[in-house]
Parts: structure tokens; C-alpha cells; sequence
């Protein structure tokens, strides 16, 4: 039970140093496998205030699809949709109903 190879080693960094670089400059750089394509939608971040209820409903409403995951902003978006189905009157009467 020697203790013989705990001493300080020579630094091999210097001499292997040059052999390192010459390899880690000969990589090829790429995005990696993991890399998403660039997406050519461009959205625009917005701010707009809520209440604790109507935040909780939006909350809730993304959690009823099982088969797909949906966010904040495609609930947003199909009730958008579903206003955009509706006449200018209809719209107006719900408008006036969420003001009050």
C-alpha cells in the first residue's frame, strides 16, 4: 500500500495543448440535433390586464384538451375565432356584457 503515484505530475496541457486545439478547430459547428427550425411567424409580445377569475379561466380552459397541449394564447386565439364568427351586433352585445 504505497503512496507513490500522489505526487504532482508534469503538465501535459502545455505539451498536448497545440494537439487540443488543432481539434477542437477542426470541429464542425453546427446547430445540433436538438436545434428547432427558425420559425418565419413573427409575434409580437402584448401585455393586457386581467382579473384573478378571468385568469384562472383562461388557466383552465387551456388544461380541457387531453390529446394536445394548449397554451394561454390559443385559448386567446379560438375566442377570437369564435367572435370573429359572430355579427357586428352580437359582438357588440358580448363587448357590452364583459365592460359591465
Amino acid at each position: 500500500m504505497g503512496l507513490d503515484g500522489l505526487g504532482k505530475k508534469a503538465n501535459t496541457t502545455a505539451i498536448n495543448g497545440s494537439a487540443v486545439d488543432d481539434f477542437i478547430r477542426a470541429a464542425k459547428v453546427t446547430d445540433g440535433p436538438l436545434a428547432k427550425p427558425a420559425s418565419e411567424a413573427v409575434f409580437k409580445r402584448l401585455t393586457f390586464s386581467l382579473d384573478a377569475e378571468i385568469d384562472k379561466e383562461i388557466n383552465d380552459l387551456s388544461l380541457i384538451p387531453r390529446s394536445f397541449r394548449a397554451t394561454r394564447s390559443d385559448v386567446v386565439r379560438a375566442a377570437i375565432a369564435l367572435l370573429r364568427a359572430q355579427s357586428d351586433s352580437e359582438i357588440a352585445d358580448l363587448l357590452k356584457k364583459a365592460a359591465s
